[in-house]
This record gives C-alpha cells, sequence and structure tokens, in this order.
C-alpha cells in the first residue's frame, strides 16, 4: 500500500507541479503521469490495483473502537482519493475497466465484513476521489482526450468484443497463461478464414493492455474469493 500511495504522490507531483524542462523529462503538454513506469497504462493497473487492496484491508481491520493502529484506517482513506482522480485524467481504458469491475466484485466484501462507518466512509472517499477527477478534466486539454478514450475508437472497438469471444469459447480452460497475444492472433487468423468480414488481430497494444487488465482483475478476484 506505501508503494502506491508514493506512486500516487509522485503522479501528483508530475501532474501538478512539473513545467517544462524539468528534470525528470516529463511531458508537461500531454500531461499523462505515468510515475516511474513511463507508460500511463501500467501506471493506471498499479493505481487501480492499490485502489482495490485497500478497501480489502479495510474489510480485514478487526472491530474495536480501541484503535492504535488509526493511521492505518487514514491510509485506507487516503487511498481513493489520491488514486481515483489520476485514474480519471490518465484517460487509460484499461485502469478504467479494471478498476470498475474490481470494485464491483471488492464492493460486496467491504459491505460484509468491514465496520458499517468504515464502509460507509470508504465508500464516500470513492465518491470523492471521483468528484475530483471529474473536476480535473474540466481544465486544459483533457476533456477532449477523455472524449476520445469514452469513445472506444480505433481497435478496441472490435478487439474486446472479439476478447470475449475468446473468453465465451474456453471460460474455464483459457489459452494459457502468457500466451495471450499469439493466441489472439491465432483466433482471430481462424475466424477470418471462416468468415472474411471477422477482422484480423491488431497486434501494437494486446499484449500490454489485457496482461494489465487482467492482473487487476485477478488479484481482486484472489483477494475476495480467498477470505470468503
Amino acid at each position: 500500500m506505501l508503494s502506491v500511495l508514493i506512486e500516487a504522490l509522485f503522479g501528483w507531483v508530475q501532474y501538478t507541479l512539473l513545467s517544462e524542462g524539468n528534470m525528470f523529462g516529463y511531458n508537461t503538454v500531454a500531461n499523462r503521469p505515468y510515475g516511474i513506469f513511463q507508460q500511463p497504462n501500467v501506471m493506471a493497473s498499479f493505481l487501480a490495483t492499490g485502489l482495490v487492496i485497500s478497501g480489502y484491508l479495510l474489510a480485514r481491520q478487526p472491530h474495536t473502537k480501541y484503535l492504535h493502529w488509526r493511521h492505518k484506517l487514514i491510509l485506507l482513506y487516503a487511498t481513493p482519493v489520491l488514486t481515483i482522480p489520476l485514474l480519471v485524467v490518465l484517460a487509460s481504458r484499461t485502469g478504467w475497466l479494471g478498476s470498475i469491475l474490481a470494485l464491483a466484485l471488492l464492493l460486496p466484501y467491504v459491505h460484509r465484513f468491514a465496520a458499517r462507518n468504515r464502509a460507509y466512509t470508504w465508500g464516500a472517499m470513492l465518491l470523492l476521489g471521483l468528484g475530483v477527477g471529474l473536476g480535473l478534466t474540466q481544465v486544459g486539454d483533457n476533456q477532449s482526450l477523455l472524449q476520445q478514450k469514452a469513445d472506444l475508437e480505433s481497435p478496441r472497438a472490435y478487439t474486446l468484443p472479439q476478447t470475449l469471444d475468446m473468453l465465451i469459447e474456453k471460460p474455464l480452460s483459457g489459452y494459457g497463461y502468457g500466451r495471450f497475444e499469439p493466441e489472439y492472433m491465432l483466433y482471430t487468423a481462424r475466424q477470418h478464414q471462416l468468415n472474411s468480414e471477422y477482422l484480423l488481430a491488431c497486434r501494437l497494444w494486446t499484449t500490454r493492455i489485457m496482461n494489465c487488465f487482467i492482473g487487476v482483475l485477478k488479484g481482486a478476484y484472489y483477494l475476495c474469493s480467498g477470505s470468503y
């Protein structure tokens, strides 16, 4: 959790404080804070993972009013406020989808196991973080970038449905850990032979995007299923 918070703070420094020609070589024109990862999608998946872990750890804290570790709760409450605005302005579809689906898996767990006032406070921090993020979109060129990302333009308009086709075909066995890209290309090539209107794979982004996206979902699933 501390590493996520440190990375989030560094992202805020990049987004708000750095000027052109800074010592980190950060592009202040594009202004998509990537932390130490040099890539917005990786940064987004890291922040989304930390966001989910904060909710899980909140639910695992003892139900007692004698808190000798109150600072831990403060860090867990602060995580959504620090990470969600960055997830919004990063304009990473990977971060958006991973966060939404992972939170959908996590929220019932938090509601069941966390103390009621803590769960409500953490939920309020989620909404506050989202509000801050949406407010930041009204500044500068963020709104046009977010609109472009939200429209699911480019190859994602067909690669995501194709990936869903693969999931439906092999929901249990899958296509092998670490071999998504070659299996995806082979699958689309086979479907293209059967139907010429079925588009071939777009190789440029599949591994990076899907690995980040699936990683966040798997993390949320293991956290929740292992503790019920």
